[in-house]
């Protein structure tokens, strides 16, 4: 049988059985971590804002549930890079580097991603950073730059 659920049932629903899910996840020494995606990216999901993820992840309160900082997202659908960082550091589990627009390279896009890399590691995180970008032009010149500019930034930080 199926039936169509409104939004606040559907996380409602979601929220329950994630806490459930979380307590084996964490039996096993692993973590779930949800991320918003701007729905210009993929339309149709539970969770586009970060805001909305940071809310379930408290909602749920639990040390094996954690926010994904995706900086593409989080440009695209609220901004506030660094506000966001700060307000829900203390839930975060993942941090995903995606510049804005088009999810290029961390040096090609508006978003300063050095200063995000600084704020990050002032704040004492210890968890994992991921690259999970496209290329502005795909390519091995591409490539040389893009680990160019990490030497260079993790030289500086």
């Amino acid at each position: 049988v199926a039936y169509i659920i409104n939004d606040c049932e559907a996380k409602a629903l979601f929220a329950e059985t994630l806490k459930d899910a979380a307590e084996e996840a964490q039996a096993r020494g692993i973590a779930l971590v949800l991320e918003a995606i701007s729905p210009r990216n993929v339309p149709g999901l539970l969770l586009t804002r970060f805001a909305q993820a940071a809310q379930l992840v408290r909602r749920i309160d639990h040390p094996a549930v954690r926010l994904i900082y995706d900086t593409g997202h989080l440009q695209a659908t609220e901004g506030d890079l660094l506000g966001n960082f700060e307000r829900h550091r203390d839930i975060i589990g993942l941090v995903q580097i995606a510049n804005h627009p088009g999810r290029s390279e961390p040096s090609v896009g508006e978003i300063n991603m050095a200063a995000i890399l600084r704020a990050v590691k002032a704040s004492g995180y210890q968890g994992l950073i991921e690259l999970e970008h496209l290329w502005a032009e795909p390519g091995a010149a591409a490539e040389r730059a893009g680990i160019d500019w990490l030497r260079t930034t993790d030289a500086a930080l």
